[in-house]
This record gives C-alpha cells, sequence and structure tokens, in this order.
C-alpha cells in the first residue's frame, strides 16, 4: 500500500479514479453498504476515500440523461409540428369555404328546385303507367 502514496500514483488516480462494485442482496437497502464500505476503505488507507458512490441504477440514468432529453425535445417539437399542420389545414378548408360560399348557396337552390322536380314528377310516374289508349276511350 506504500507505493500508492507516492506523488505519481495520486497523479494517476486523480485522472484515472478506480471503481469499487460492490453487489448487494435482494432486499438490503444500497445507502447502508454504501456507508460500511466507506468506512471500511477509510480504515485501510485514507488516501482511498472514494469521491462518489452512487447506485447502478443512478448510473444507468446519468448516462441515458442526454438522450432523455434530446428524446423529450424532439417529441415536443413533433407535437408542435402536428398542431400547427392541423391550425394550417384548418385554416385552408375554412377559406376554401368561405370563398365558396355562394356558390355553395347556387348549389343548395339548384338542387332544391331539382328535388322539387323530382317530388313533382313521382305523381307523373302513375299517369306514364296508363295505357294512353284507355285514357282516351275514357274521356
Amino acid at each position: 500500500m506504500r507505493r500508492f502514496r507516492t506523488p505519481g500514483w495520486r497523479l494517476i488516480n486523480g485522472l484515472l479514479p478506480a471503481s469499487l462494485l460492490i453487489r448487494s442482496r435482494p432486499g438490503v437497502a444500497p445507502g447502508g453498504l454504501s456507508a460500511v464500505a466507506e468506512k471500511h476503505l477509510e480504515m485501510r488507507d485514507t488516501q482511498l476515500a472514494p469521491a462518489k458512490i452512487r447506485t447502478m441504477d443512478r448510473v444507468m440514468l446519468d448516462s441515458t440523461a442526454r438522450q432523455n432529453f434530446n428524446l423529450l425535445l424532439l417529441g415536443t417539437f413533433a407535437g408542435i409540428a402536428l398542431l400547427l399542420a392541423a391550425l394550417g389545414i384548418y385554416s385552408v378548408m375554412s377559406y376554401t369555404v368561405e370563398q365558396r360560399t355562394h356558390e355553395i348557396g347556387i348549389l343548395k337552390l339548384v338542387l332544391g328546385d331539382g328535388l322539387k322536380l323530382a317530388a313533382a314528377g313521382v305523381p307523373a310516374l302513375r299517369a306514364i303507367r296508363v295505357d294512353p289508349a284507355i285514357a282516351l276511350r275514357h274521356e
């Protein structure tokens, strides 16, 4: 252990810190283990005091934090783009209907007149089925 106390090793340990992995059993709190591990390391050598103690869940969250943030931004901007596209389509359709209101009114008038003529043609259908010779004799 004496060789780690030399200035060269202190520099190397400062630049490339060593890692210690402690596996716990299910149901054991990681906080309690970290305190015990830190105590044992300090008893062994005061130079080996750990700089930071983290759980594996924390390490995994820290390693994926940037990707998670990028995905959050991407999802937010995609939602905004979808909202703007829907608003644009609604605006174009509203403008088109507004421009063609007169045409729609005329179309409604033409269709209404056509339906009236068709309704009047339905009683005429009965008259078409009558034989013309019978109708002339009847008069």
